[in-house]
């Protein structure tokens, strides 16, 4: 069932209209359970800004453990900052074998306010499944793998890769096999499991001063 959230304040626009029907107001959380094609609109914080892990899509949460990517295809968002509370219009897809919401336009997206930051919820990543998809992590082992764009991580109950997307700014020659460092950063389904993708270098700490950020934060 949807969880559905009550707001009086929230009126349907003439675009509205003109798009054939109403947005139904709903959590996060509540994404898997609505069929694709239906038009829905949430709400959260920016946590991954467009062109950081691609171009056409940014992420919002409402809390670590619910959030969803908003794509739009031409590419041409309003201007967004992270923690930028925001308003968004749009039509659930599915990619990747994942939900997501799809805007017509930048008119999809309104930004509301400005909140805290969103703090990623730590996890062993032997807990990290399907489950956790689009969540923000945090978690924290040894660099068993290291390659250009990737590397692996074994914290003692599994070992995850962590992707690093061309939009974001890491010094992975700062990485070696054998460190230990703290990660956070959004999971996504990859070929082998799943992936966590940091959202820029202060995403990445070297575990022994777990205050060395890794490139540019």
């Amino acid at each position: 069932s949807l969880a559905v959230i009550e707001d009086d304040s929230l009126k349907d626009t003439k675009k509205d209209a003109e798009e054939g029907g109403d947005f139904k107001i709903i959590e996060i959380s509540s994404l898997p359970d609505v069929e694709v094609g239906a038009k829905v609109e949430v709400r959260g914080m920016v946590t991954v800004l467009p062109g950081v892990f691609g171009s056409q899509y940014f992420y919002i949460h409402d809390t670590s453990e619910d959030g969803v990517e908003v794509y739009l295809y031409s590419k041409k968002f309003p201007s967004l900052s992270v923690n930028d509370f925001v308003s968004v219009r749009g039509v659930v897809t599915e990619s990747n074998k994942r939900k997501r919401i799809k805007v017509a336009g930048k008119e999809g997206v309104r930004v509301v306010e400005k909140k805290n930051a969103v703090a990623p919820a730590e996890r062993g990543v032997g807990d990290i499944g399907e489950e956790q998809v689009g969540n923000l992590v945090q978690i924290s082992g040894e660099i068993v793998d290291k390659k250009k764009s990737f590397f692996y991580v074994d914290d003692g109950s599994g070992e995850i890769m962590v992707s690093l997307k061309k939009g974001v700014v890491i010094k992975t020659d700062l990485l070696q096999k054998g460190d230990f460092i703290i990660v956070s950063g959004v999971v996504v389904p990859a070929k082998d499991g799943f992936s966590i993708l940091p959202r820029s270098g202060g995403d990445i700490l070297l575990a022994e001063t777990s205050s060395s950020t890794v490139g540019v934060a």
